[in-house]
């Protein structure tokens, strides 16, 4: 599955590289996709909507719009990213350029928590395995969020720049962290910073490996730098 900036996303036969079903309900750049299930996934767009659809209803209709079972609205401005949530089938969360993250029942289409304590734009959010939800923010702060209540958990204020991206280890223990020029690993438990990272770039995104021993991130001065946690 494929989203671009033409604002429509398109599902693809891995085997052979045809298009199988083409979804088009936005009416500007997809930013986001994410996958709920083998069936449901969602998409986000600076058209300020998130789109659910549903591939069962693909294989019956040729319409992209028969699949749409769902369109939110609320979000002031552009749509960055969406995550489903690990524990729960009906909330996704979204965030966006108007410094909001919105926890969404999908059923009722209704946006059921607002977390507003970011002052810029929310380019990043996470779930962990417990439903605590982590954020990362242009006002160059990092939060962990208990997002049934909305309470700010913690709040990571170590980076000088705007935070472009966040990723959690494969066990959830840390958080990692990346702005303009650098990567900064914190642990959950301790609240403290464990790892610094300093970059040649401005860091575009950032991945652990299976093991949570090593953080990559790439760069925007076509580079990958790598971190190797244990050291």
């Amino acid at each position: 599955l494929t989203a671009s900036i033409d604002s429509r996303a398109i599902l693809w036969d891995a085997d052979n590289g045809t298009k199988k079903h083409e979804f088009k309900e936005h009416t500007g750049p997809i930013t986001d996709l994410d996958w709920q299930n083998d069936d449901t996934f969602a998409t986000c767009s600076i058209d300020r909507k998130i789109a659910i659809w549903d591939l069962t209803k693909a294989a019956a209709s040729s319409s992209s719009s028969s699949c749409c079972t769902a369109k939110l609205n609320g979000h002031a401005a552009d749509i960055n990213m969406i995550r489903w949530s690990p524990s729960s089938a009906t909330t996704l969360a979204s965030c966006a350029d108007d410094a909001l993250i919105k926890l969404w029942n999908v059923e009722s289409k209704a946006c059921v928590q607002e977390l507003t304590q970011h002052t810029r734009e929310v380019c990043g959010i996470e779930w962990d395995e417990s439903g605590h939800l982590a954020s990362g923010s242009l006002d160059t702060t990092v939060r962990i969020w208990e997002a049934e209540s909305g309470k700010c958990l913690q709040t990571f204020t170590k980076h000088l720049h705007p935070v472009s991206c966040i990723s959690f280890s494969p066990d959830y223990s840390l958080l990692a962290s990346a702005s303009h020029d650098r990567i900064y690993v914190w642990s959950i438990k301790d609240d403290t910073m464990v790892k610094t990272l300093k970059a040649g770039g401005g860091i575009n995104d950032i991945s652990w490996d299976s093991t949570g021993a090593k953080l990559a991130g790439g760069c925007a001065n076509h580079s990958v730098c790598t971190l190797d946690i244990r050291r």
